[in-house]
């Protein structure tokens, strides 16, 4: 009994396994040898071309000084029984020599399809100095052969690769063949032995196990025991890849929020210096400098501005209109001013005002008021600035 469920079922996992084994060995062999033969044609091409090129210059090299003693000796004669064996040397297609006085000896034939690249030298008698010059040597090559593939070379690469990964591929194929056979013969033994320690001898299951149609379920129970198996192999090789997945997103995002949190902290620091620096630039200039928001609060002030209000630390105004510094009345129609400019929009520029000051004596300040704007044209507050005039008329 035991031996015919080994044998069925071992032939019905190893057509399984075999045939999938194949196809794909089939498909990666078929593209690895495809994808290498174009690759070696490639090559043989570039080699070719190379080649090519360098037959050119060798057979430059190799008749400039002939030709050039011809045109100076003006021998037409031999000039052209040169350039006509210069036009039967290796790679060479077509030979063209222009003479300086406008003459041209052309030797070779340019076929219609012809994919042509040249190799020119301009001739002179003394190549040290350059003179006189006597014409230009031009050479073409038909590169259109070399361009197109070869479907013998092709067919050759493409047999020799195949065979190779064929090889390569058969002894895999066979490695897995026999490492999965083994692995089956272990499932297939184990389970005999449970269904052996589970039913005794003369138990009415153990005949009825003898029978065929018990021996195709025990073959098929084995089968889908194998198949959960595989199952549960698959799956667990997935939540490992899912479990490294989440590792480098968690990875990726605590680098994210380490690099957000310096940048962040590097423009904060930024922010604080300019702010520093602003400070630094109003109390420099000699105005009285203050500005407030569109409902008419002190957001800020200059070192200045507070002296002249009775004031040592700038907290004491900001967030406050000032009314705890300016007598009532000439509140009212300092907002008024305020309110107006900010209303209309219109700038005061040099105003001058009475103003009573808050250490107990009066003036006369020039004031200018100046509505600030965003870049997008919203009214975003009030700038004010003044300098008190002296009796001579003098500002201060």
């Amino acid at each position: 009994m035991k031996t015919t469920s080994a044998t069925q079922t071992k032939a019905k996992w190893g057509k399984l396994i075999t045939l999938r084994l194949v196809g794909w060995s089939a498909i990666i062999c078929l593209v690895f040898s495809v994808v290498m033969a174009l690759g070696e044609c490639k090559l043989e091409q570039a080699k070719s071309r190379q080649n090519a090129f360098a037959n050119l210059h060798k057979a430059i090299e190799l008749f400039s000084p002939m030709l050039t003693e011809s045109l100076w000796n003006m021998d037409t004669q031999l000039a052209n029984k040169q350039m006509k064996a210069l036009s039967q040397f290796d790679s060479v297609s077509i030979a063209v020599l222009t003479t300086e006085d406008g003459g041209e000896l052309r030797f070779g034939t340019k076929p219609l399809d012809m994919e042509d690249s040249s190799v020119s030298k301009t001739l002179f008698y003394n190549d040290v100095k350059n003179l006189p010059k006597l014409g230009v040597l031009t050479l073409y090559t038909d590169l259109s052969p070399i361009s197109q593939t070869d479907s013998k070379l092709l067919l050759h690469y493409l047999a020799f690769y195949l065979s190779i990964s064929v090889a390569i591929a058969s002894c895999l194929i066979i490695v897995c063949h026999l490492l999965t056979t083994k692995r089956i013969q272990h499932l297939t033994r184990t389970f005999d032995k449970i269904i052996e320690e589970n039913i005794t001898h003369d138990s009415p299951f153990k005949s009825q196990l003898n029978s065929t149609s018990a021996k195709d379920e025990y073959d098929e129970l084995v089968y889908q025991a194998y198949r959960v198996w595989k199952i549960g192999h698959h799956a667990m090789k997935e939540n490992q890849a899912n479990q490294t997945l989440i590792q480098k997103i968690r990875t990726d995002y605590q680098q994210l929020k380490q690099s957000t949190s310096d940048k962040e902290a590097a423009e904060l620091s930024q922010h604080q210096k300019d702010t520093q620096m602003l400070k630094s630039i109003m109390n420099a200039l000699p105005y009285r400098i203050a500005w407030r928001d569109p409902d008419l609060i002190i957001r800020g002030a200059n070192s200045a501005y507070l002296a002249d209000m009775g004031i040592e630390e700038e907290s004491s105004i900001i967030g406050t209109k000032g009314e705890s510094f300016i007598p009532i009345e000439q509140q009212k129609l300092y907002n008024a001013d305020n309110t107006s400019v900010l209303n209309t929009g219109y700038k005061q520029i040099d105003m001058e005002e009475p103003f009573m000051f808050p250490k107990g004596h009066s003036g006369i300040r020039i004031i200018s008021k100046v509505p600030l704007y965003n870049e997008r044209g919203e009214l975003i507050g009030l700038l004010e600035y003044y300098r008190k005039k002296g009796p001579t008329n003098e500002q201060y």
